[in-house]
C-alpha cells in the first residue's frame, strides 16, 4: 500500500514540470553558473521534482514565439504565464550576483496557478562553495509544497478516564522565630555585599556582550535585497571571540552572585 502511494506522489509531480529560469548573473562566469544550475537540477531532482533545465526552458520559449524571462522583472504572474507556454506549472527563478569573491544566490518557487511565490532560499557563498547544499534545502520544501495537501481525518476522542482523588493537604508544623544577635549576621552581610557586586559585574559584562554582538550582527543591504555583513571576516572571527568571552563572564558572576545570594539567605 505504501508503494501505491507513493507511486501516486511521484505520478503527481511527473504530471507537474518546473521550469527553471534565470533572472540575472551579474558578474558571474557562464562556466561557473552552469555548474550551478548543473547542482541546483541534481538537488530538484533528488527531491522528486521534475524539472526543466534552464537551456531547454529558453529553447521552449523561443519556439513558442514567447519573450525572455527577464522581461517580466521577477513578478509572478508574468512568470507563471511564460512557464504555461513551455508545459510547466511551476516556475523556479535563479538569480546571481558576483561581489568580489562574495556569490549571493536566490532561488525563488512560483506556483503557477496561484501565480505567487511559495518556496524562497537565498544565501551568500563566500568561498564559491558548492551550491548543493542550500539547493537541497529548497529542493526539499519545494517538493513538499508541490505535493497534494492531504484530506483531513476524522478522529473520535476517547473520555478522559476518572482521576483519583487529590492527596490529603499536609499541615506544616508552626514556625519557630529564633532571635538571632547582631554579631552573628556580619557574615551573611558579607556574603550579601558580595552577591550584589558580583550581579553589578555581571550587568557590565552583559551590557558589553550585547555592545559587541550589536556591531557583529550589524549589515546593510546588497544587491537583490542581500544583507552583507559590513565587518571583513577577521573583524568578525575577533567581535566574535570578544562577545563569547564576555558572555561566558556574564554567566560565571551570575552565577557567582546567585550563589552568595543564597550563602547569605541560608546564614543570615
Amino acid at each position: 500500500m505504501s508503494m501505491l502511494a507513493t507511486a501516486l506522489a511521484l505520478s503527481v509531480l511527473q504530471a507537474d514540470p518546473v521550469s527553471l529560469f534565470v533572472l540575472g548573473r551579474q558578474g558571474m562566469p557562464a562556466d561557473e553558473l552552469k555548474k550551478g544550475l548543473e547542482a541546483i537540477a541534481t538537488e530538484l531532482k533528488r527531491a522528486g521534482v521534475t524539472a526543466l533545465s534552464a537551456d531547454e526552458s529558453v529553447k521552449r520559449l523561443k519556439a513558442a514565439g514567447a519573450a525572455d524571462p527577464s522581461i517580466c522583472g521577477g513578478k509572478p504572474a508574468c512568470l507563471a504565464a511564460l512557464a504555461s507556454k513551455v508545459g510547466a506549472s511551476w516556475v523556479v527563478t535563479v538569480s546571481v550576483t558576483k561581489l568580489g569573491r562574495d556569490r549571493a544566490w536566490v532561488l525563488e518557487a512560483i506556483d503557477g496557478k496561484l501565480s505567487a511565490s511559495s518556496v524562497r532560499e537565498e544565501w551568500l557563498d563566500e568561498t564559491n562553495g558548492d551550491v548543493a547544499g542550500p539547493a537541497s534545502s529548497f529542493s526539499a520544501r519545494l517538493g513538499a509544497a508541490m505535493k497534494p495537501k492531504d484530506l483531513p481525518v476524522e478522529v473520535k476522542l476517547e473520555p478522559a478516564p476518572p482521576q483519583p482523588p487529590p492527596p490529603p493537604p499536609v499541615t506544616s508544623p508552626p514556625l519557630v522565630l529564633v532571635d538571632t544577635p547582631a554579631s552573628s549576621k556580619v557574615a551573611p552581610r558579607v556574603l550579601l555585599v558580595g552577591a550584589s557586586v558580583a550581579v553589578l559585574v555581571a550587568v557590565g559584562l552583559g551590557i558589553g556582550a550585547a555592545t559587541t554582538s550589536a556591531t557583529l550582527n550589524r549589515t546593510t543591504e546588497g544587491p537583490n535585497g542581500v544583507r552583507l555583513s559590513a565587518l571583513t571576516e577577521p573583524e568578525a572571527e575577533r567581535l566574535r571571540g570578544t562577545t563569547d568571552a564576555l558572555t561566558a563572564s556574564s554567566v560565571a558572576a551570575g552565577i557567582l552572585g546567585a550563589g552568595l545570594g543564597v550563602g547569605a539567605a541560608l546564614t543570615w
